[in-house]
């Protein structure tokens, strides 16, 4: 499924991690937005028509500019996974 990893406090660990609660499906968009010290994770299935929230939260101790990141995992030490990450936008 899709996760929004989030340090909440600032000590450089994740220690949030809220998921969709499903199976990832493909093809799909991820989105974080920020609004001040407010975070948005998101992703859509339809082209970006419509999004659904994972995760939204107030960190005050955001610094203007962040490292943000996006990678994959299959959670399963037997099992390989797979993903193409393409159109990568920060605005």
């Amino acid at each position: 499924g899709y996760q929004a990893l989030i340090d909440s406090d600032g000590d450089g660990y994740v220690d949030v991690s809220p998921d969709d609660g499903v199976g990832s499906q493909y093809p799909s968009q991820l989105r974080v937005q920020k609004s001040g010290s407010t975070f948005t994770c998101s992703y859509s299935l339809d082209g970006g028509s419509n999004w659904t929230s994972l995760d939204s939260r107030g960190i005050p101790q955001a610094n203007a500019n962040q490292d943000v990141g996006i990678a994959v995992c299959s959670h399963d030490s037997g099992t390989n996974c797979e993903v193409n990450f393409s159109d990568l936008s920060i605005q």
